[in-house]
């Protein structure tokens, strides 16, 4: 059940949107890669509109800033909201810290900047993944069938299967929620409404078994099954190429035997 504050707010908090339309993204100010019990608590966390959320991510609101508006929110004082939340470091603020490290390209800079740069690499690696996706979208696209595509990329087809529905599933970057993984884009995907399980997962803060638990209760798990049977019979597939390949005669000769009894099983189930 929804409780508190943050997820009661309709507007964007930096922007002040209010639009009915907006898509409200919950942001973490101290990010989720940084985990922690702290990670979920409202003073974390923080209503922006796509947007903002965007600009958030790319360094162009400052996180101090964003911190300034939930103390208020709150009721409290910046460094109150960076205490609680774990931001504090040998009792100096992360804007206040500064790098003494002559030897490093950081050193002068606050520890706030540094940890900015930090993250924006971790973001990086996010779009790969999706630039990646859409490479092996479009060569799919192209004609080009799975099985080839995985012997020539070096991915499993499940792995590529799951990335293309991924990129599929958002193929603009509007689609995507900036605060949320690949992973979760993913597990969004196998279903028949992704766009709303992001927009779920934003508002939130699900963490990707979080999300897949509040799927499985709204759909009896019956997209996540159907997508886990589908996993199966790749792998099974492909450690039956793996037997059939070898130069063990016995092996080859059960799945042999195996596949004669399982054809009707195939035909009927076809």
């Amino acid at each position: 059940m929804k409780t508190t504050k943050e997820e009661k707010i309709k507007y964007c908090e930096y922007c002040g949107n209010t639009s009915e339309s907006m898509a409200k993204h919950t942001h973490h100010i101290k990010s989720r890669g940084s985990r922690g019990k702290n990670i979920e608590l409202k003073e974390n966390k923080i209503i922006l509109c796509a947007e903002c959320h965007a600009k958030a991510h790319a360094g162009k609101i400052g996180r101090w800033e964003l911190i300034v508006f939930v103390a208020k929110r709150e009721g409290k004082t910046p460094e109150q909201i960076c205490e609680i939340i774990g931001l504090m470091v040998d009792k100096f603020l992360p804007k206040d810290y500064v790098i003494n490290a002559p030897q490093s390209k950081f050193n002068g800079h606050s520890l706030d900047e540094v940890l900015q740069a930090y993250f924006s690499y971790v973001e990086i690696t996010e779009t790969t993944l999706w630039e990646r996706a859409a490479i092996l979208s479009g060569l799919l696209e192209s004609g080009l069938k799975q099985k080839n595509l995985s012997s020539l990329v070096g991915c499993s087809p499940a792995t590529i299967r799951e990335q293309v529905r991924t990129y599929r599933a958002f193929p603009e970057e509007s689609m995507r929620a900036q605060d949320m993984s690949f992973t979760i884009h993913r597990i969004a995907s196998k279903t028949q409404k992704p766009e709303k399980w992001i927009d779920s997962a934003c508002i939130n803060g699900y963490s990707t078994r979080q999300l897949e638990e509040a799927i499985k209760l709204e759909t009896g798990g019956e997209e996540i099954r159907k997508s886990a049977q589908l996993e199966k019979a790749e792998r099974a597939i492909r450690m039956l190429k793996e037997v059939i390949e070898s130069d063990n005669i016995e092996a080859q000769t059960v799945i042999a035997e195996e596949i004669v009894e399982l054809m009707p099983l195939l035909k009927k189930a076809g």
